[in-house]
Formats: C-alpha cells, sequence, structure tokens
C-alpha cells in the first residue's frame, strides 16, 4: 500500500468541563502515506469564507473522538456517513481520549491562531478617554475663570470709572 485514499476523517472535541462546548470536524477526501503522522487542526467555530474567525479555545477538560475510514470498498466492514450517504470502508481506526488544556497552553494557542478574534483590550483606550476628558475638563474650568476674572475685572474698572467721576464732581462743588 503506497498511500491510503480516500482516508475519510471525523473529529468530534467535547467540553467534559464544560458541556457546552463541541468542536466537530469531517473531512471525507484525505489521503495520507502509510505508518505517518500529522497534526490535524480542527477549527473552534464554523469558518465560512467571508468570516474565517474561530472562537478562543477555553480552558478545560475534553474528549476527543476521532473515528478515520480508509478505502472505499462497497464489500467494506465498515460504515460511514459521507455527504448525507452511507459509504463503506475497507479500513476503520478509532481514537478516544480525554486531554486537559492549561490556561497557558490556551492562551499560547488562542495568540498564534490568526482566525482567533482577539478580545480588545479596553483598559489603554478607557485610560486615553479619561486623560482627554480630564483635559477637555481642566481647560474648560480654565476658560470659565477667564472669563469670570475678565468680568470682575470690567467690574472693577467700570466702578474706578464712576468713582473718579464722583471725585470730580465732589472737587468742582468744593471749589465753588
Amino acid at each position: 500500500m503506497t498511500y491510503i485514499n480516500t482516508m475519510n476523517v471525523k473529529a468530534t472535541i467535547s467540553g467534559i468541563s464544560n458541556t457546552d462546548i463541541k468542536y466537530t470536524y469531517s473531512n471525507s477526501m484525505m489521503q495520507m502515506a502509510p505508518n505517518t503522522s500529522f497534526d490535524l487542526p480542527i477549527p473552534t467555530s464554523n469558518q465560512s469564507a467571508a468570516t474565517r474567525v474561530s472562537e478562543p479555545l477555553k480552558p478545560g477538560k475534553y474528549r476527543l473522538q476521532l473515528v478515520v475510514n480508509a478505502r472505499t470498498d462497497n464489500q467494506g466492514k465498515y460504515e460511514a456517513q459521507v455527504d448525507n450517504k452511507t459509504a463503506r470502508y475497507k479500513y476503520q481506526w478509532t481514537f478516544d481520549q480525554e486531554f486537559t488544556i492549561s490556561d497557558n497552553q490556551a492562551q499560547k494557542l488562542n495568540d498564534s491562531d490568526p482566525t482567533v478574534k482577539k478580545e480588545k483590550d479596553w483598559t489603554w483606550r478607557l485610560f486615553v478617554i479619561g486623560i482627554l476628558l480630564l483635559v477637555l475638563f481642566l481647560i474648560i474650568l480654565l476658560w470659565k475663570r477667564r472669563k469670570k476674572s475678565q468680568k470682575e475685572e470690567e467690574e472693577k474698572q467700570a466702578l474706578r470709572e464712576k468713582i473718579e467721576a464722583q471725585e470730580k464732581i465732589i472737587d468742582d462743588l468744593n471749589k465753588k
């Protein structure tokens, strides 16, 4: 056997610690050389051509159930659903294992996955907005103080002029 043709892979990852989590993957047209291994990426959400966005992987306990069927054969003893039709295969391998993803591993995997929509860190944005609001508040405060002191200065000047006018009247009356 030079390679395994028409390999059908169905993988399901279910959350044990969070039963709401379920990731699935299927591909009915894979090929592989015998006695080889490879990493099988399983998307963490539906990826349409338009979005190409996955949900971030969450830390916790998971269970992987993997079924691989190979070499289509009408007389094969293994059955699998492919495109809503039953197909028969000559070979089948199953894999069932529980595993744990730590907080650290989840963070590293999410950081390295370009399809994961990154959660926006609003801390620095809120800090900048806060500083801008503070500066705006100070500008308004200084502007109001300046306007108030200008008004007070104008009132003082008007009062000085009145006093000078009254002093002039008093001086004129005293001279008579």
